[in-house]
């Protein structure tokens, strides 16, 4: 017998206070989750940026993949069978990871935001297990180096082979200079910062990583380590979005002070700017926000001079000796002038990826610079090697970008051989 709904009447006061009670629920599970992910994450931070970072991998690895599908024939120019199963095998790789990549979205958006609500500082800080020098007597080294980590796209970026293939190397190379400071560019992923880190742990004291987080997009891949003591570690976004594929890197700079014997501050700046999607030939507006960027520095560096005795400024600046010169003029600057360009140049990656695009060769785009008039009274700068070569894709490639390593000096009495 089938049963009419007029035998049970509707008792809206009761369906109300059911629904009542479920928002009571779900608000209570929320406000307690929340707080507990909130305090478990404040406790345990490095774990948490771990997991976060480790979400993004299958999406990394597809575009990986994916590139290394595309460079198949570039590397096999004769067509053969093996090429084939090669191509075949990337290709099945990269549907596999793009499909998994899709479950592990929405957990790494919701971690990130966490993360980034709960940091008191825009960086993570570490500390590592070498001896701290408190400060430099007559002289201090810096070494500054794009090393292309660009997730995923480290051969349409760079011409470069992905990072797994590149990382020990670059780390024996880091260990092998021993600068007192290190400033590292393009290391986007958490999880090969927090590897580097290990890897130098007993050599350098301070570590600041994952600078510039954002929810949506990169963080500022910028990476220190050092030896001297750190004091007033701050990062400062640019305001302005970037051109290009930069719109979505948190772009900025990081600045911090070391001291002398004397106890007086030098403070370092590590940024890295707008690029120029055809470097040779960069456009009006890619120009306009560099001299943006350059002049947001220029300021901070004029709103704290009476408190600091020098200013070093180290990045990849991406501008080419006649603009850097516009950029940070003479008058205030100073550089250590090298005959080898610092980036290498795109034909490589333009053979393969971008056919139509204009090459462009190298070009010194990386620069350490002094300000005039202060404590500092020497800069000696030399190229450290990637190995890059135009006409091959080659694992002894450590990067796209030579690095710089420079002695600078605060005593014009001591000769700064290296």
């Amino acid at each position: 017998m089938q049963i009419s709904s007029y035998a049970f009447p509707k008792k809206p006061w009761a369906s109300n206070l059911n629904r009542f009670i479920r928002v009571i629920f779900l608000v209570f599970l929320f406000v307690f989750g929340s707080n507990f992910l909130n305090n478990f994450i404040k406790n345990h931070q490095k774990i948490v940026i771990k997991i976060e970072s480790s979400l993004t991998h299958y999406a990394y690895l597809a575009i990986e993949n994916w590139q290394l599908m595309k460079s198949i024939d570039y590397i096999y120019p004769q067509a053969s069978i093996s090429r084939k199963i090669k191509k075949m095998t990337f290709f099945t790789n990269f549907l596999h990871l793009s499909y998994l990549s899709l479950g592990t979205l929405l957990p790494d958006l919701f971690l990130r935001f966490f993360i980034i609500y709960n940091q008191e500082e825009p960086f993570y800080y570490e500390k590592g297990l070498a001896k701290e020098t408190p400060f430099f007597k007559h002289h201090f080294s810096i070494l500054s180096w794009n090393i292309c980590f660009i997730p995923g796209c480290s051969i349409s970026s760079g011409g470069v082979l992905p990072v797994s293939y590149r990382i020990d190397k670059i780390i024996e190379k880091l260990r092998e200079q021993d600068a007192d400071i290190v400033l590292l560019f393009e290391l986007f992923d958490a999880t090969q910062a927090f590897y580097i880190k290990e890897k130098l742990s007993d050599q350098y004291t301070h570590f600041y990583l994952n600078i510039g987080p954002q929810i949506l997009g990169l963080s500022s891949g910028i990476f220190i380590a050092t030896k001297l003591h750190v004091s007033t570690p701050k990062f400062t976004s640019f305001p302005t979005k970037g051109i290009g594929a930069a719109k979505y890197i948190r772009k900025g700079f990081f600045s911090f002070d070391i001291k002398n014997a004397q106890k007086e501050a030098i403070r370092i700046y590590s940024t890295h700017m707008q690029h120029s999607l055809e470097p040779q030939h960069p456009k009006e507006t890619e120009i306009a926000l560099r001299k943006t960027q350059a002049t947001m520095i220029l300021n901070h560096i004029k709103n704290h001079q009476t408190m600091r005795k020098g200013f070093v400024l180290a990045g990849d600046l991406n501008a080419d000796d006649p603009e850097c010169c516009h950029l940070f003029s003479k008058q205030f600057f100073e550089c250590s002038s090298i005959d080898t360009k610092t980036w290498s140049g795109d034909s490589l990656s333009n053979q393969i990826f971008y056919k139509s695009k204009k090459t462009s060769h190298g070009l010194n785009l990386d620069h350490i610079l002094i300000l005039k008039g202060g404590n500092i009274k020497e800069i000696q700068t030399s190229i450290v090697k990637s190995g890059y070569r135009e006409d091959q894709l080659t694992s002894e490639a450590l990067s796209d970008h030579q690095g710089l390593y420079s002695k600078i000096s605060t005593d014009s009495q001591v000769s700064l051989e290296r």
